[in-house]
């Protein structure tokens, strides 16, 4: 009874006056949002034993999540084994595995009008309730959400199991081999329905059915050398395979004509209008060649080389090789530094290594075609162009680290510095629309990363009353250094792009100067760099960056006799971030039909006015198309976990 649970809930959030019904009528548009009780409730269970041979863990647990929108909840359950066995003296195996259920009731996402968010849209007279018969009020501008609350459903129900098992031999002390093989299988069934009564439901009522399946299975298998070389130095050799297979399957069917609300499931239905299935399989095999030196406990070294093969590339570019060396110095074990006060532990390190991704789905070096379902006339239709030339894009990392340790060990931390520069960038370039299609996807330019990273932790006082400090930042500058002329781009409103000199997805199109004091009329940069009130004059450039500056986070724990407490603390600064939805949340499309933001209340309304906010008018005013005015300062310090 959602009418009761607000009338005797909501009042210990807002404060809506003495008279509850007036309040429900006339200001409560956002009640939907806030739920009382969003809470997370989470139950652990584990147990551990065995003995000289065997040794075993099993856990379990139970997870609910409220969210803020009422209907809207996760619940998740499962176990863990893990056991190991040691057979013989060489011989010992074993195997580890999870199995969890989990359940999403969902609401609407943000692309239908039925959407909880929507409810901000509505207008702020609007009542929940009709005052004259106390039913849901279905005169509103927007769907009721509460109607959806009611009549609809959307339930998401996975099952995982994750497993692995491993076989390890001992030959001689020195030279071992493992064996491993794991599956990862999830299987997830979607059940929606929509209610005659709601938007969604079309008057006619609606369901639809969503089956996935996704397995994953892979092998490892290597050789472990470690040879005795001495007391003072060390060395570590992996000699292996490895081979991921990933199949996948999803199957959805829809339906209308429900003739009544008795059976919400797909079943219910009437008429299937619309079901399809797709499957797809990608595999990677790999093999790799790994050494550690370590020298006195000082010095060390590492080397590796990865040969990587992928079924996402055709058959002449299958194979990217992937080297990488790192050093370091424990400057520490120095005997200039062995009666040090101040340092306790103090190393330098640096590495460089090439790293591939691949990550471009299935069958994208072919020329593929789609069936056409059109009524009566069965066929096949072109998808996308065939490049047999695909290959791996390819990142090459520089870093240089300083790990160290003071007074004590009361203060520890790390200083890195990295650059990276990935080439053959896997883009979807454009080509022209006459050939059939708008893009191709292709290996395309080259972009770099350069930054900082800072972590510091402190050990503030450290008695019956603890109280640690960790603390963490990093600096990032990204560039697009060449893409050979093309336009790449997206987003929703003011465009995203890839601009060569550019970090990645600067906002990209016309930039607001302000409200001209006699008409009233927003005011954009020309292209001959002055200001206009004439949109299609206005020049397009770039606006700002959807990359921070940088990004960090900070802890303070406190304890006392088995008590403790946490804060967390995550910050991000120097980012944009577009607000599409400002063409009619402020005084622009549609002129107000929407709720409005407090600012329309600043708008211009006669000649001689100074304000940022353009007139207002009944059918389209001034300035309510996309551009700066919308895109606001991204930076933000929040307490994330208390």
């Amino acid at each position: 009874d959602y009418k009761s649970f607000y009338e005797s809930n909501i009042l210990d959030y807002f404060s809506l006056g003495t008279d509850w019904k007036n309040a429900a009528v006339n200001t409560n548009w956002q009640d939907l949002l806030y739920n009382k009780n969003a809470l997370t409730h989470q139950v652990d269970v584990s147990a551990y034993g065995g003995d000289a041979k065997t040794r075993f863990y099993v856990s379990g647990f139970y997870n609910k999540q409220d969210a803020i929108v009422i209907d809207n909840r996760f619940y998740r359950y499962g176990g863990r084994l893990n056991l190991e066995h040691n057979a013989t003296d060489k011989l010992s195996f074993g195997i580890n595995l999870s199995v969890d259920r989990s359940q999403l009731n969902r609401v609407t996402t943000d692309n239908a009008f039925s959407t909880p968010g929507q409810l901000v849209a509505q207008l702020p007279i609007s009542p929940l309730y009709d005052p004259n018969t106390g039913e849901l009020n279905s005169n509103t501008l927007y769907s009721n959400g509460l109607f959806d609350a009611q009549f609809n459903s959307d339930i998401q129900v996975t099952f995982r199991t994750l497993g692995n098992a491993y076989l390890n031999y001992q030959f001689i002390p020195s030279l071992a081999f493992r064996s491993e093989i794991g599956a990862d299988i999830l299987n997830m069934q979607e059940d929606a329905f929509q209610g005659k009564e709601t938007i969604d439901g079309g008057g006619v009522g609606k369901a639809n059915l969503i089956i996935s399946q996704n397995a994953s299975l892979n092998t490892n298998n290597y050789f472990t050398f470690t040879p005795k070389l001495g007391d003072k130095n060390k060395l570590n050799a992996v000699l292996g395979m490895s081979y991921l297979q990933n199949d996948s399957k999803n199957a959805q069917s829809f339906g209308e004509g429900i003739p009544s609300d008795a059976i919400k499931n797909l079943s219910g239905t009437t008429q299937i209008t619309f079901a399809n299935s797709t499957g797809a399989r990608y595999t990677f095999l790999s093999y790799f060649l790994r050494g550690n030196y370590t020298f006195d406990n000082k010095y060390l070294v590492s080397a590796s080389i990865r040969a990587d093969a992928s079924s996402r590339f055709g058959p002449n570019n299958r194979y990217g090789y992937f080297p990488a060396i790192s050093a370091g110095w424990v400057i520490s074990e120095e005997k200039f530094m062995q009666n040090s006060k101040l340092i306790n532990f103090l190393k330098l390190r640096a590495s460089w290594g090439q790293t591939g991704n691949a990550e471009i789905g299935e069958g994208s070096y072919l020329a593929l075609y789609g069936v056409s379902n059109y009524p009566n006339l069965p066929g096949y239709i072109p998808v996308s162009l065939a490049n047999p030339d695909l290959q791996w894009e390819k990142t090459k990392q520089t870093d240089v680290g300083l790990d160290f340790a003071l007074l004590n060990n009361r203060i520890t931390g790390e200083l890195d510095y990295y650059k990276k520069l990935t080439t053959d960038l896997l883009l979807n370039v454009n080509v022209p629309s006459t050939t059939g299609y708008t893009s191709y996807l292709k290996n395309l330019g080259s972009m770099e990363n350069e930054g900082y990273e800072i972590t510091l932790n402190s050990r503030n006082i450290d008695g019956n009353f603890k109280w640690n400090t960790n603390f963490n930042i990093g600096f990032n500058r990204n560039k697009v250094l060449n893409i050979q002329g093309q336009v790449i781009e997206g987003g929703f409103g003011i465009t995203q792009r890839a601009i060569a000199g550019q970090p990645i997805g600067v906002f990209y199109g016309q930039q607001f100067l302000g409200v001209d004091p006699q008409t009233g009329d927003a005011l954009y940069l020309g292209t001959d760099g002055k200001a206009t009130s004439d949109y299609g004059q206005a020049a397009l450039v770039v606006l700002g960056k959807s990359n921070p500056d940088f990004t960090g986070g900070f802890t303070n724990t406190f304890s006392y006799k088995g008590i403790d407490l946490s804060a967390f603390f995550t910050f991000v600064s120097g980012n944009k971030i577009y607000n599409a939805a400002g063409v009619y949340m402020t005084g622009g499309f549609f002129n107000g039909f929407d709720n409005q933001t407090i600012d329309v209340l600043n708008a211009w309304t006669q000649p001689g006015d100074i304000t940022n906010t353009p007139r207002v008018g009944y059918f389209y005013g001034s300035g309510y198309q996309n551009s700066s005015r919308f895109l606001y300062d991204g930076s933000y310090i929040r307490l994330k976990n208390v």
